[in-house]
């Protein structure tokens, strides 16, 4: 894990004869260890100063009362030593809004606490901090049933203005919280964040999106912007509806918004638990706009969770255009559902080329058998579009 965080003092060894092995003891009082598990805390020592090749790592063997412990520790002598602690995992602990006190120290810490007394970390705080971070981060989910957020098994996190937005690699996975199966139990609610704000906008690439339910944003569900170059994952989200998949409560725009120059993204999976339900929204249910090589398989499209029912995004289930080349839409064993939405299921324009189309179901349930028909086409290609399998 990265570090952290390191003393600026660092300390030489004078040895005379042969000590063999010692215990060594620091007190970080007054410190704020970005981390407390001894796991995390690390003993540094080397023959120069730097610390930055060649060091021996020997990890704390206790830490307690503010004093970490390391033991069996040999020296050389004229060796330097200091200690160094691993930032400390994000785990968001509450559905409150508040930001994090100061990004980039290795804890998430809004320096309030949450409803059982342990120091808050929210889902804001917890992308301030991974943004300010460098490396790849994960955020995960313990959020206690006594947070005001929670009802019925659900937690409600409902943030008062846009959330930041992802500009460094991070996975954010909703399906750690207690509770999860098979459908999201953590909700993103965007009723009070204001205007056409989205519900995240990822602008790095290297990040991945899981396990939440999306909902009553007044723009975007969620948007990969043209800085984001690839290797993005958008998957087991219901994007426009509910945690239960079946109460529309669309995004203001489209579901998932594939900027110009962004991806390669893949929006959704073969497996069961990567399916995006999307429907209820604004606009189309997915647009692809001027962006190459995404993956969009496994999707349920302008339907309920059982994907036999409509709930319908107001325009096309996916549109594809502005010139989008070498796009994957559905494949063998993992075709979408693009059925009941406002006007087609599935639209490719602006002489977009080596495009492949397979496996879909559209204008059907999920069942092969239901109607759930789309207002306009099933399939419409305009505009110079060539090279489509």
């Amino acid at each position: 894990s990265p570090v952290g965080s390191m003393l600026q003092r660092t300390w030489r060894i004078d040895e005379t004869g042969e000590i063999g092995t010692v215990t060594v003891q620091f007190d970080l009082t007054g410190l704020n260890p970005p981390s407390t598990d001894p796991a995390d805390i690390h003993l540094l020592v080397d023959t120069d100063s730097d610390f930055s090749t060649g060091a021996t790592n020997v990890v704390a063997s206790s830490y307690s009362s503010n004093t970490a412990t390391f033991t069996l520790v040999g020296f050389d002598d004229g060796a330097y030593f200091t200690v160094a602690v691993e930032n400390g995992a994000l785990v968001v602990n509450s559905t409150s809004d508040s930001g994090d006190t100061n990004p980039g120290d290795g804890t998430c810490y809004t320096g309030f606490n949450n409803s059982e007394t342990n120091p808050q970390c929210t889902l804001r705080a917890a992308i301030e901090e991974a943004n300010a971070r460098s490396g790849a981060d994960t955020i995960t989910f313990d959020i206690p049933s006594t947070e005001s957020g929670h009802s019925g098994g659900i937690w409600t996190i409902s943030p008062g203005f846009a959330l930041p937005d992802l500009t460094d690699a991070v996975t954010i996975d909703a399906t750690t919280q207690t509770g999860w199966t098979s459908t999201p139990v953590v909700e993103l609610n965007g009723i009070g964040a204001g205007g056409t704000t989205d519900g995240l906008q990822i602008l790095s690439a290297n990040v991945e999106i899981r396990g939440f339910a999306i909902n009553r944003f007044g723009g975007d569900g969620i948007k990969v912007e043209s800085t984001s170059t690839g290797n993005v994952a958008i998957a087991g989200n219901h994007i426009g509806l509910d945690p239960t998949g079946l109460i529309d409560l669309g995004n203001g725009g489209r579901g998932i918004d594939l900027q110009t120059g962004s991806g390669p993204t893949t929006v959704g999976g073969t497996a069961a638990a990567d399916r995006n339900i999307i429907a209820g929204n604004g606009s189309n249910g997915v647009i692809i706009w001027g962006s190459d090589g995404n993956t969009v398989i496994g999707n349920y499209v302008g339907t309920d969770v059982t994907g036999n029912a409509s709930i319908p995004n107001g325009q096309d289930g996916i549109y594809l255009g502005g010139t989008s080349d070498n796009n994957t839409i559905g494949q063998p064993g993992a075709g979408n559902v693009l059925s009941g939405n406002g006007h087609d299921g599935l639209e490719l324009n602006d002489a977009s080329t080596g495009n492949v189309i397979q496996a879909n179901i559209i204008g059907l349930g999920a069942d092969g058998t239901t109607i759930v028909a789309n207002v306009r086409h099933g399939v419409v290609i305009y505009n110079g579009v060539n090279n489509t399998q």
